[in-house]
């Protein structure tokens, strides 16, 4: 496992410097760079070849190939064009995965064939929560999300409601389908 880690970290490293890309702090974005994290989302998500995976922010590219060398089909979506070439550079060599260029808070889901069976993600900051949520609502077919997001949301995500109202952004998380 540790040669094949250090080939992924090394693919990661070499698309941040072979398309001159840098993170958008305005769209949230944080690159998957610590490929070690793979096999940790692998085992979260409970992995299986039938699986129909969405993925909200594809980034590199570095989580959509190795999702799509263990499951049926891979749905990226992207908002940033000037990943293109690196998501692209990761992706080309799998015809089971479909990137989408666009925003996933406007993408319709629905229209999403074959229908995702999961969500896995490393999520942008500014999305997170929505993301999730409307995942959850829009994907029927969904049975499990794994999520990678900043602290302050994970934390905001597991917190407890506070007063007798419900918080739309934590009720939803602790239903599990």
């Amino acid at each position: 496992m540790g040669a094949m880690v250090d080939v992924l970290t090394q693919s990661s490293l070499r698309r941040l410097r072979q398309f001159d890309v840098r993170p958008d702090r305005e769209l949230g974005q944080n690159f998957l760079i610590d490929s070690n994290i793979l096999g940790v989302i692998a085992r979260a998500a409970e992995l299986d070849p039938e699986d129909v995976v969405l993925e909200i922010g594809g980034g590199l590219g570095v989580l959509s190939e190795y999702l799509a060398e263990r499951v049926s089909h891979v749905h990226v979506i992207e908002i940033d064009v000037r990943l293109k070439q690196a998501l692209l550079d990761a992706t080309d060599a799998h015809a089971n995965v479909t990137v989408r260029w666009g925003d996933a808070m406007t993408i319709d889901l629905g229209r999403l064939r074959p229908e995702p069976t999961k969500v896995v993600a490393n999520l942008p900051y500014g999305i997170a929560a929505g993301a999730l949520l409307r995942t959850i609502e829009e994907l029927p077919g969904v049975s499990l999300w794994v999520a990678m997001v900043q602290r302050e949301v994970g934390e905001r995500l597991a917190a407890r409601p506070v007063g007798g109202g419900r918080d739309p952004i934590r009720a939803p998380m602790a239903c599990p389908r």
